[in-house]
């Protein structure tokens, strides 16, 4: 399936080639050497201040707090400990994400 139209901007002797070589492959097992080779050659390529979208580090410090590992061992702590019972209203909730809001 050749999506590109020739006499279309879009369109180019490459390009097509480039598909149609992507659709010849699609399916074709890897072997794991060949995964590896992949994941090595990613590693590292989009991460902090690499990543096309790092904006500088801005993330507020309450939603560093509110994200991190103990943020969320201790809220887990405390549903628990409640028996994932509403303090205010008395109800229980059965999900541990759900907050009561009267």
């Amino acid at each position: 399936m050749i999506v590109a139209v020739q006499g279309t901007p879009e369109f180019n002797e490459y390009s097509v080639f480039l598909r149609a070589i992507s659709v010849a492959l699609s399916g074709k097992p890897k072997s794991l050497e060949t995964k590896l080779k992949y994941s090595l050659a990613r590693k590292g390529k989009y991460v902090g201040d690499k990543h096309p979208n790092w904006k500088g580090g801005i993330t507020p410090v309450h939603q560093i707090i509110r994200n991190s590992k103990e943020s969320k061992e201790w809220a887990a702590f405390i549903r628990k400990r409640d028996n994932f019972t509403c303090q205010e209203c008395g109800a229980v909730v059965n999900d541990s994400n759900a907050t009561v809001i009267s």
